[in-house]
């Protein structure tokens, strides 16, 4: 029975190549034989064997210069080298040119047996490491393949994405954990005057070089903060003024952890413009009319006497409300300029109540109404905007007195709490009137918007009110919320952080 493995037996000597290739046959081993070196480099060449049988001492080509050509340490084959005559120096050079093993003649068929046996266990060691290498190689060749097509399609997906962004209206700003820059789109480069190139990799503060823009995106990144927006002004090349919205976006991963910040910018411009030209028009035309209507008052206090003073008062009540209106027309302009700012004193908060209440008196009289103060303050002054707070109080008070049945009572309660971990208080301003249904509360701060259409009918004003007491509120950085049912009165609660 054949044994696993060829064996290739080279030897000049016709009678040691048969002798032992005899003995391997005889040991059940497939055999084949070669007369000299060139021979057996040729059959190799032909058919690769499992293990050579080299005799060392061959003319033309010896043994040795035969392993030195087959580079057998990087073969799936084994050298066994066999001589007539013993050489340290010899069996040296085979070992370091790959030889497996080194046999004396006569060859001692154990010796022999051993020898072959172990070679061909290191032969199928061989193979086995390179079928392993082969199936990896493959499988290598696969995955790079895979990667290759992947980074291709993730280099359509890039170009596709710039596209994107480049094409933007908005600029765009992409910032890391620390607010360092990684991208920059082309109007983001355009309005921030820099370019990707120079300052990609940058921390923001370092790149920026103009101040008012720095400001405002140091505001928005602070992390403290709950504001996610803002509005700009930023000076062109040419001393020109341009307004953008800046917008900010955190990116958190499932941790809740920071990854970064996207910033957008909007160019706002023609908007602001076209929206200061009505702020303009609005307060030009407020002006002018107050000033006919203070004449007209002043001239019916002089003319009133018993016999016409009910057309006296009439007329005094109509200039009034036409007063009444022009000034909401100027609250309504002032509160319209987008770059309008806080003036923080300190305002002793029980006072400034109790004066909208006064100024509100004659309204509530008129229709039998109460107003009453419920005060759970510990610490009366705050820092804030007294103007935008009596602005915001006038719009709630009237809007309560307005909307409640006669004989009504107009609650305003006044409470601590806390905004952002930061003392704050809350105002309510509690009424049992007509409500509110839920459609209508998500739009009754708009400007120019009253209730139900029966309402603005039976109700006159502008409705300007609640817009311009949110509109105040919102510059004080608070916010203020409505609850409400039809038929139960309302709730309007103004929440404020103490300003720094």
């Amino acid at each position: 029975m054949n044994k696993t493995g060829r064996i290739l037996v080279v030897d000049d000597s016709d009678d040691n190549r048969d002798a032992v290739a005899s003995l391997l046959i005889a040991g059940g081993y497939v055999v084949e034989t070669a007369h000299s070196g060139h021979d057996a480099l040729i059959k190799i060449a032909v058919h690769v064997p499992d293990v050579i049988l080299l005799d060392i001492d061959m003319p033309v080509m010896s043994g040795l210069e035969v392993l030195r050509s087959l580079n057998v340490k990087n073969n799936n084959y084994e050298a066994i080298l066999i001589t007539g005559y013993e050489s340290i120096q010899s069996a040296k050079t085979a070992m370091e040119l790959g030889a497996f093993g080194y046999l004396s003649k006569p060859v001692q068929w154990e010796l022999l047996r051993n020898q072959v046996e172990h070679a061909l266990s290191m032969v199928a060691v061989k193979k086995e490491r390179l079928r392993h290498l082969q199936v990896l190689e493959e499988e290598i060749n696969k995955k790079n393949n895979e990667l290759q097509t992947t980074v291709h399609m993730l280099e359509n997906q890039g170009r596709r994405l710039d596209a994107v962004i480049n094409g933007m209206e908005e600029g765009l700003l992409a910032l890391d954990n620390e607010e360092r820059i990684v991208l920059l789109n082309v109007n983001a480069e355009k309005i921030i005057g820099l370019k990707f190139s120079e300052c990609a990799g940058r921390k923001l503060s370092s790149a920026l070089t103009d101040e008012t823009l720095k400001s405002a995106l140091s505001f928005l990144l602070d992390h403290s903060r709950t504001d996610n927006k803002c509005l700009v002004r930023i000076a062109g090349p040419e001393h020109d003024e341009h307004y953008y919205t800046v917008n900010k976006i955190k990116l958190n991963d499932n941790h809740g952890a920071l990854l970064g910040v996207v910033v957008t910018l909007l160019d706002q411009t023609d908007k602001v413009k076209a929206e200061q030209l009505r702020t303009s028009f609005l307060s030009i035309v407020a002006h002018e009319l107050r000033t006919p209507i203070t004449v007209i008052q002043n001239y019916l206090a002089i003319i009133a006497t018993e016999s016409i003073r009910s057309p006296v008062d009439d007329m005094n009540a109509a200039c009034f409300k036409l007063r009444n209106l022009v000034d909401s027309l100027i609250s309504l302009a002032r509160l319209s300029d987008a770059s309008i700012s806080a003036n923080v004193k300190k305002v002793h908060l029980q006072n400034s109540v109790v004066v909208q209440i006064e100024k509100s008196g004659a309204a509530a009289e008129n229709k039998n109404i109460t107003l009453e103060i419920d005060d759970n303050l510990v610490v009366h002054e705050f820092d804030t905007d007294p103007l935008l707070l009596e602005i915001a109080l006038s719009g709630l008070l009237d809007n309560a007195i307005k909307y409640s049945m006669a004989g009504g009572v107009v609650n305003v309660t006044l409470n601590h709490c806390t905004v952002n971990d930061s003392d704050g208080v809350a105002i309510a301003v509690v009424d049992q009137g007509c409500g509110i249904d839920e459609d209508m509360q998500k739009i009754i701060f708009e400007s120019f918007t009253q209730g139900e259409s029966h309402l603005t009918r039976h109700f006159s004003g502008l409705g300007t009110g609640l817009y311009l007491a949110k509109r105040a509120i919102e510059i004080l950085h608070g916010h203020i919320s409505v609850v409400s049912q039809p038929g139960k009165g309302s709730t309007f609660t103004i929440i404020l952080p103490k300003i720094k």
